[in-house]
């Protein structure tokens, strides 16, 4: 069911913006368990505390989004030095989203009110493009374009893009 939501999601949601979104995604794996039973047993078992989890929350808090960025961070705190090749620490993407939405003609006349397009040439997870839309506003910026090098840290980024409601195109 999980791997059909997957193919849904990549194949026929979203204009099929999200074409090969979990293709690095294997549920076949032994570490999941040993069987198919196991590794049936224990997707499902975090589905459905992630499930909890999320329903003692109000809707209107981004809760997807958020636990995506921890999680994000927990992993690349415990990776060491690999991890700068996806993750830009919070408090890094805060002062670098700043600095990008502020008047460049005139910084001391403060943000701007929109930006046309934002790009970033080594996205990673893509924080960095969703702090800067988070400065601004949704409707701040144009278009938000990120690129990126490994297939695996490319997806994480669309990924994150999708749990914070922009459109992958």
């Amino acid at each position: 069911t999980l791997q059909q939501g997957f193919r849904f999601i990549e194949n026929e949601s979203f204009s099929s913006n999200f074409q090969g979104l979990f293709s690095e995604i294997s549920l076949d794996s032994e570490k999941l368990g040993k069987n198919y039973r196991q590794r049936n047993d224990k997707l499902c078992t975090i589905i459905q505390k992630i499930s909890e989890g999320l329903a003692e929350f109000p809707p209107e808090r981004d809760l997807l989004g958020d636990a995506y960025e921890y999680l994000i961070g927990q992993f690349a705190a415990g990776s060491g030095k690999k991890a700068g090749e996806f993750y830009t620490p919070q408090q890094i993407s805060a002062i670098l989203s700043g600095i990008v939405s502020l008047d460049s003609q005139d910084p001391a006349s403060g943000k701007k009110k929109a930006l046309r397009q934002v790009l970033d040439f080594a996205c990673g997870s893509g924080s960095l493009l969703l702090n800067v839309r988070q400065r601004l506003g949704k409707n701040g910026i144009g278009k938000l374009f990120g690129q990126e090098k490994n297939v695996t840290t490319y997806n994480l980024a669309r990924m994150n893009m999708l749990l914070h409601g922009v459109k992958d195109t």
